[in-house]
């Protein structure tokens, strides 16, 4: 019985752009349609695992026609589950993944809003004295800032300067409180107005996400506008300022999408800005003119720290 497997895959292999295929030791033969390399090759595997089972069950039994076809019939039934079990299986890993992540930022601490005071009789607006930050409470979160001691003074514009992953985002997120206060003094004083490095639009026109909730002035708006180079994208754009952008709306450049973040900032009219990379994905020329009419001292009320990649 065991040389029959063999002998039925030769058989399927030489008959497989045959319509009829003659089983060995056996007057019957089974009818095929012409079959491409992935189709077939599962048929020819599907007919040689019917033939196997049967035959090794028990000698006496005899494969007869009825039992080969209800036996393709029954895999064929089959083949769509186990088809999409592997799926299945990489679904309920990636849920399990998230589940955890999901578990761990729910039940993580929450954020420790006296690790950064306010205090309005300091002089300098960002101080920090010998400060040691972490990213959490737990033992695997070592600290990422130590024995930082910074002052900057009212009107001064500052320019961090590094390499990758040597604090400098994390020095921003550390005056805005977000960050663990392991040791030493931190202290703000003054509105800040927060540029990230990845710009952050919501689903509203570019009027909105501009304005963002603040009182408009029309002086003011077309100033920031014009200052942050936006004019020319505003002439582009079908609706003006009054198009629909983020999710639901049309797509921006990175350029774009960082002016808009910029000149949401900078209508804010803050006493702090805070700009991690704002001028990352800006155009060379756009760059220089921002630079020198928006990160300026002269609009600046109290300081500009900026955040500079190298």
């Amino acid at each position: 019985m065991s040389k029959l497997c063999p002998r039925l895959s030769n058989a399927l292999e030489k008959s497989k752009n045959k319509a009829v295929v003659k089983f060995p030791s056996s007057n019957w033969s089974i009818h095929l349609q012409p079959y491409d390399g992935c189709s077939g090759g599962s048929s020819r595997y599907r007919f040689t695992f019917v033939w196997c089972v049967c035959s090794s069950l028990d000698e006496r039994n005899v494969l007869t026609p009825e039992i080969a076809f209800v036996a393709c019939a029954l895999f064929n039934v089959m083949r769509f589950p186990i088809y999409y079990t592997p799926m299945m299986v990489q679904f309920i890993i990636q849920f399990l993944v998230a589940l955890k992540r999901i578990n761990k930022f729910m039940n993580a601490d929450e954020l420790d809003f006296t690790s950064v005071s306010h205090d309005t009789n300091k002089k300098e607006p960002l101080i920090i004295e010998d400060g040691t930050f972490s990213w959490g409470t737990e033992e695997d979160d070592k600290p990422v800032l130590r024995n930082i001691t910074l002052k900057v003074q009212p009107g001064q514009l500052v320019a961090v300067v590094g390499a990758i992953g040597a604090g400098k985002t994390s020095l921003i997120s550390a005056f805005m409180g977000e960050m663990v206060r392991n040791s030493g003094y931190a202290n703000t004083k003054g509105r800040i107005a927060y540029v990230a490095q990845q710009a952050w639009i919501q689903n509203a026109t570019v009027k909105d996400n501009i304005v963002f909730g603040s009182n408009f002035d029309e002086k003011h708006y077309f100033k920031t506008v014009k200052n942050c180079a936006l004019e020319q994208d505003f002439k582009m754009l079908s609706g003006g300022d009054a198009t629909e952008i983020g999710e639901k709306g049309i797509n921006l450049s990175g350029g774009q999408k960082q002016r808009v973040s910029l000149a949401r900032a900078v209508y804010s009219d803050a006493e702090i800005y805070l700009m991690d990379d704002p001028l990352s994905a800006v155009n060379s020329h756009v760059n220089q003119y921002i630079f020198v009419i928006v990160i300026d001292l002269t609009n600046v009320t109290e300081c500009c720290a900026c955040r500079v990649s190298t």
